[in-house]
């Protein structure tokens, strides 16, 4: 029996590692989950019915170097609690915190353009993988898996879309709703980048009000007029909002 750690840092983590880790308990492995206090990970995770160690995360792009340090020590922290025989994360301080503890570690990454995390993962994690298109070798470690995370959590196997997503949403079946997503555009990989204007969050939602019921869900603050058309749902049940929308716009 092996007791996997599972250092989760983000939403779509958490919608990563949901079915894997009930798929450790059904063969009797035990899991532990040590999950950042970012956007809608502890949420998601709680709504999955898993309990979390939960820490906070430090927001500022010129403060990531300290975030990084709060991320080992909190896993170093429950690691020396739970002593698991495994971590499995997504990001370089897994693979870095497996190396201090002497433990065995996977991490999964499909994010090319960030060299110095790719570097310390190559050089510290046991195993690697990625999906088969990924360009970069990343040596002997590096396993390449004919698919993507998504199929983690959307895999037929996993997901079936549920018409009564309709209900919650106040609406009827018959009717026409179209999805706008905005990004915060904070993480490591966004730096340089940029989101929709607040003029084109504007825009977006006048235009296409006038053909279909209009629905957001936003990282970070609305303003408050635009929260009227915030997503009425729990945020684990987004999968089947996406399923059934007629359009989905997204930053």
């Amino acid at each position: 029996m092996h007791k996997v750690l599972f250092c989760i840092n983000t939403p779509a983590q958490a919608y990563t590692w949901r079915y894997v880790i009930k798929g450790l308990h059904d063969q009797g492995h035990q899991t532990e989950i040590l999950a950042r206090d970012y956007g809608n990970t502890i949420e998601l995770l709680q709504g999955f019915g898993l309990t979390v160690h939960a820490f906070k995360a430090i927001a500022s792009h010129f403060l990531r170097l300290f975030d990084m340090v709060t991320h080992l020590y909190h896993i170093i922290k429950v690691s020396r609690g739970s002593s698991p025989t495994l971590l499995a994360g997504f990001g370089v301080d897994t693979a870095v915190a497996s190396f201090i503890l002497r433990k065995p570690s996977i991490v999964f990454t499909d994010s090319e353009p960030m060299p110095i995390q790719l570097f310390l993962t190559r050089l510290f994690a046991s195993q690697i993988i990625t999906p088969d298109c990924f360009l970069k070798n990343l040596g002997k470690k590096h396993t390449r898996i004919a698919g993507y995370k998504e199929l983690a959590y959307l895999h037929p196997n996993h997901f079936t879309p549920d018409p009564s997503i309709y209900k919650e949403l106040g609406i009827s079946p018959n009717e026409k709703y179209v999805l706008l997503r905005f990004n915060i555009f904070d993480a490591v990989h966004d730096q340089g980048r940029k989101g929709f204007s607040i003029h084109e969050k504007y825009r977006l939602v006048r235009e296409l009000e006038k053909y279909s019921q209009v629905f957001i869900s936003a990282e970070g603050n609305l303003p408050a007029d635009l929260k009227k058309y915030v997503l009425p749902v729990p945020v684990h049940r987004i999968h089947h909002v996406l399923s059934y929308a007629h359009l989905v716009v997204g930053d």
